[in-house]
């Protein structure tokens, strides 16, 4: 039996090579995938599929000879068939006419239980409408399915998609990482509900943090739209190198309150260098506490800033 197990971008061009390597027609073989392969993303994390093509066996009969047997039994027994008769006394080749209907059940039936009633409306007659109504009960409406969605979600299948989801996004960002020049890239992830957060472990952690953070925030950026394709949901994602979010948090409270005294003692409001939105909201969180100072955010991302003012 004819067998080969071939590779390619996607199934169909996996099965393609197979039936090339085999000189077969897609009709003629059996294909069992072995691995659908992904398409990864931006060149990471793609994989080949992969299938195995095996030629199709045909049964041929058992002898020729009893299938030109039987075929000469069949033109025999036709041959030998005899004709149907026809009546005396009627022209050849016109069929016996059918039996005459038996109306006899009919009328058995409609004597016993009565002719249905009909409402008369000719002449502009009009219908008696006073008799019982039976109530008419609307259809609960059906829930509508959604292609691709299980009829019953398998908890256990959506946490191993997920773990999957997030070991897929974790050697991309490791790739990335490396293709930026950082050896020896280890990637720890946390996942809690919706929030995920990837942190970076190498000695060029520098090289990945950029200068205040914003090769870091890029990363970050990156990483979401990835985590969000690969898991088929929504995920709140945190990139960190070598605690460099702990880090910048308290500088930014500490620049915060530095800030909010500037704004109170010379009665003018205070803009700060744009900064991405989660260390705005480090900032405000910091100074909501205090009722001296009002906060805002000005601006278009990714220019958009915090403005501290005196409370009026």
């Amino acid at each position: 039996m004819k067998q080969t197990v071939a590779t390619g971008a996607t199934v169909d061009q996996a099965v393609s090579n197979a039936l090339k390597e085999l000189g077969l027609a897609r009709d003629e073989v059996s294909i069992d995938i072995i691995d659908e392969g992904k398409k990864g993303f931006l060149g990471f994390g793609a994989r080949d599929a992969k299938v195995r093509v095996t030629a199709a066996g045909i049964e041929e009969p058992a002898g020729g000879q009893a299938e030109g047997h039987a075929g000469t039994a069949g033109g025999t027994a036709a041959e030998e068939a005899p004709a149907p008769t026809v009546p005396a006394g009627e022209p050849a080749g016109q069929t016996a006419p059918e039996p005459p209907e038996d109306h006899a059940a009919e009328e058995t039936v409609l004597a016993e239980h009565g002719e249905p009633d009909v409402p008369d409306l000719s002449a502009g007659g009009k219908a008696d409408m006073t008799g019982p109504v039976s109530p008419v009960v609307a259809a609960e409406p059906l829930e509508p399915v959604r292609p691709g969605e299980p009829d019953h979600p398998d908890p256990e299948e959506d946490i191993r998609l997920l773990d999957e989801a997030i070991a897929d996004t974790a050697d991309y960002l490791r790739a990335v990482a490396m293709e930026m020049g950082a050896k020896d890239v280890k990637v720890v992830h946390m996942l809690d509900g919706k929030n995920l957060e990837f942190s970076l472990h190498s000695p060029d952690a520098a090289l990945l943090i950029g200068k205040r953070g914003q090769t870091l925030n890029a990363l970050q950026q990156l990483v979401q739209v990835v985590a969000n394709n690969y898991a088929k949901q929504f995920l709140l994602v945190t990139v960190d190198a070598g605690d460099y979010r702990l880090r910048r948090k308290e500088t930014l409270e500490i620049l915060a309150e530095r800030k909010a005294d500037q704004a109170v003692r010379t009665g003018r409001r205070v803009a700060l260098e744009p900064m991405p939105s989660s260390e705005r909201k480090i900032i405000h969180h910091v100074l909501s506490e205090r009722f001296d100072v009002d906060t805002h955010s000005e601006g278009k991302e990714p220019h958009r800033h915090l403005v501290i003012e005196p409370h009026k």
